[in-house]
């Protein structure tokens, strides 16, 4: 059994886990119900703008932001905003033109904010035009690498999307990391 020492106390861990994973995780939020009017609306919202990436329109994926709605992923290097973010998934289409994802789960935890499972497929085949890895030859390698995130959306527009990857994993799929 999983147990943690802390103070004078011994905390069961493994019951406390399963409690979490049981109450959804959401920090005693209250979880609303999927077939309610604003979760649908939330979560036919959130359908067609993963539709907009997997057809590879940036400027659609854009369109579904507030003007000052904010995308952060570990490659964005913070927040980007605005044309940034067409920009950004323009050139990330361009790189790897079989860019796709695969919806694992998708969940409405309260009535602004969606908490996604995710895997992205693709293979690099031409160079990156900015951010990270631009200047770095395409090394024609496939990947598959997981992730999670939340949307927060406010009057059907995307506040914040923030996405969470293995970096590690990505840049080792893509033969980036020195074997030694």
């Amino acid at each position: 059994m999983l147990t943690s020492s802390h103070s004078h106390r011994r905390l069961r861990i493994a019951p406390l886990l399963i409690a979490a994973i049981t109450a959804g995780c959401t920090g005693g939020a209250v979880v609303k119900n999927a077939d309610n009017d604003n979760s649908a609306a939330l979560m036919q919202m959130y359908g067609s703008f993963k539709a907009a990436w997997n057809n590879h329109d940036a400027t659609g994926v854009a369109g579904y932001f507030a003007p000052d709605g904010t995308y952060t992923t570990p490659t964005t290097g913070g927040p980007i905003s605005g044309p940034a973010i067409a920009g950004f998934t323009g050139a990330l289409f361009a790189a790897i033109p079989d860019f796709h994802i695969e919806l694992i789960s998708a969940h409405p935890i309260d009535s602004t904010t969606i908490a996604e499972r995710w895997v992205v497929k693709g293979t690099w085949t031409q160079p990156f035009p900015g951010g990270p890895l631009q200047g770095v030859p395409p090394t024609g390698k496939s990947f598959t690498l997981p992730g999670a995130g939340y949307l927060v959306v406010a009057n059907g527009k995307i506040r914040s999307d923030t996405s969470y990857f293995d970096q590690m994993a990505f840049l080792g799929q893509l033969g980036l990391l020195d074997k030694k």
